[in-house]
């Protein structure tokens, strides 16, 4: 627990934001990603191949860095948020494992 304290220290987590960041992202995967556009975005995103992805992945990181260096961004706020979103991936990779009982052939002994 020493090494996640030092790593994410909690005292600089705002928890009001923490909850709209798993909220939201709970719903891209969950219902948003069902729905019309989120399978017409799904389609794209897998029709551009994997040059493509990683060019889109790429454009958003620097668009990400470009605007932290050039806008004062309150960043406790922002790190909170994107807690969020981790602690929701992190629970639906669990979840999908419990559920499927395996990880890509990967089974319990």
């Amino acid at each position: 627990m020493v090494v996640l304290t030092d790593i994410y220290p909690f005292d600089s987590i705002s928890w009001e934001l923490v909850a709209p960041g798993f909220g939201l992202f709970v719903i891209a995967i969950g219902p948003a990603s069902h729905s019309s556009f989120g399978k017409r975005v799904g389609s794209w995103f897998r029709g551009i191949g994997v040059s493509g992805r990683i060019l889109v992945i790429c454009l958003y990181a620097i668009g990400v860095f470009w605007a932290l260096f050039t806008f004062d961004l309150p960043m406790a706020q922002i790190t909170s948020f994107g807690a969020g979103v981790w602690l929701a991936i992190v629970l639906f990779q669990l979840a999908h494992v419990a559920d499927a009982g395996e990880i890509d052939g990967w089974k319990p002994t």
